[in-house]
């Protein structure tokens, strides 16, 4: 057996089970929103990239999509209805886009203060933007608690040959040229 194991069982024995289930699940969600956190993503990104790669090498198609999701103006909701409101925007911001996703493969998390990015195994570039115009047609119904509606920013890249942080790197150029208005 391993040390890994011996370990968890040394825990368990040591804080109880239940405690051990609440470190494990701080570890891999975003506390504010419930949804996935950036560790969690970076090493699910990691794994999916190399699934791809393994894949591709056997000769079968494994697309991989990422989309990067920004809030528009998010700092004037905390400026002008406070910080309590700003945190409940987000959790609303995550529910959408979690209720956007309903595969239980798309991983939905939460990367930065005001950023969530998407991954979408097993689907190209155009299949995510489908997501990304399901994102942007539902928006209309997403409001801060002080009532000023919510607008997102999104960036889509494909996986290809590229590593995780490129195809992260990809998908904020994308959402950036979204938040300069230079996408149509």
């Amino acid at each position: 057996m391993n040390k890994k194991f011996f370990k968890g069982v040394w825990l368990i024995i040591k804080y109880g089970p239940a405690r051990v289930a609440e470190w494990q699940s701080q570890a891999i969600y975003d506390s504010l929103t419930g949804i996935y956190n950036r560790q969690f993503f970076r090493e699910a990104g990691k794994g999916e990239i190399a699934r791809a790669r393994r894949l591709e090498k056997d000769g079968i198609s494994y697309p991989l999509a990422l989309i990067f999701v920004d809030l528009k103006k998010f700092r004037d909701v905390n400026n002008h209805e406070g910080h309590a409101a700003g945190d409940e925007s987000l959790r609303r911001v995550a529910a959408f886009l979690r209720k956007a996703c309903q595969r239980e493969t798309d991983i939905v998390a939460r990367v930065g203060g005001d950023e969530f990015a998407i991954l979408l195994p097993q689907t190209n570039k155009a299949g995510a933007q489908v997501v990304v115009d399901k994102i942007r047609s539902a928006v209309n119904e997403l409001f801060s608690p002080g009532g000023r509606p919510i607008k997102l920013n999104c960036g889509v890249a494909e996986a290809g040959e590229v590593s995780l942080e490129e195809l992260i790197s990809q998908a904020d150029k994308e959402m950036y040229q979204d938040k300069q208005g230079l996408k149509t």
